[in-house]
């Protein structure tokens, strides 16, 4: 007998069968991973994890992303450090994050260590604690100066390990400009003007929104009554 009373049944090769195959589905099912996409709402930018308990202060609103029909164009999760040299035995193959790993708000860029960007920054509040992130398997914390004018994502691939940005975000009353002289307060034709050579071509200008680069890794600029109000450099979705 059982604990709960039931008699124990005799079990057959077909049972047995049947309970080996039930535990492969179970199995293939638990494999799946779904890809998250940043709620992009508001009138601030996102810059969210998966399992995230404290969402980060602001949230930008986009378009939704159109549904994918071709799967060679997938997009790679981006790194926040810059692409690594090709190994000897083929050529390098082309960064797919160009303005990400070439861009900087201010002095910080992706990719810099956390101890270089608190050396640089004013004094940082975390805004919770570390958490796992389930679309990159990364462990991701985010923070923010006292007078709310720059935030950092700091991500590691351990809880405890050395961490590195993996986002940077100006608002507020933050000086701080792109390379190509982008800051807060500046008119929407001026981004434009600098960056139209590289905006995304899947999610197009609009009067509240300008991506550069990729949705999935490069520079977005939000706009209120026409003017900047906030930048972030990082990826936007995953």
């Amino acid at each position: 007998m059982l604990s709960g009373g039931f008699p124990r049944r005799k079990r057959t090769n077909g049972s047995r069968r049947e309970d080996a195959a039930c535990a492969a589905a179970r199995r293939g099912s638990a494999l799946v991973r779904g890809v998250v996409l940043l709620a992009l709402g508001g009138s601030s930018l996102v810059m969210a994890c998966a399992s995230a308990s404290a969402p980060p202060p602001h949230a930008l609103r986009l378009p939704a992303p159109p549904v994918a029909t071709d799967t060679s164009r997938t997009m790679p999760l981006p790194s926040s450090s810059s692409p690594r040299s090709a190994e000897a035995t083929g050529p390098a193959e082309p960064d797919p994050f160009p303005v990400l790993h070439d861009e900087a708000i201010g002095p910080f860029t992706a990719g810099m260590s956390e101890d270089e960007a608190v050396r640089r920054a004013p004094a940082l509040r975390a805004l919770g604690p570390v958490v796992e992130e389930g679309a990159t398997g990364e462990w991701v914390q985010f923070f923010e100066d006292h007078a709310r004018t720059i935030a950092f994502g700091f991500a590691s691939v351990t809880e405890h390990g050395p961490r590195e940005v993996r986002s940077v975000q100006a608002f507020g009353a933050s000086r701080l400009r792109t390379k190509r002289g982008v800051g807060i307060g500046a008119p929407y034709a001026s981004v434009i003007a600098a960056y139209g050579d590289v905006l995304d071509k899947d999610f197009p200008p609009t009067d509240r929104s300008v991506i550069v680069g990729s949705l999935y890794g490069g520079l977005i600029f939000h706009f209120e009554q026409g003017v900047v109000t906030e930048i972030f450099l990082g990826p936007g979705a995953e």
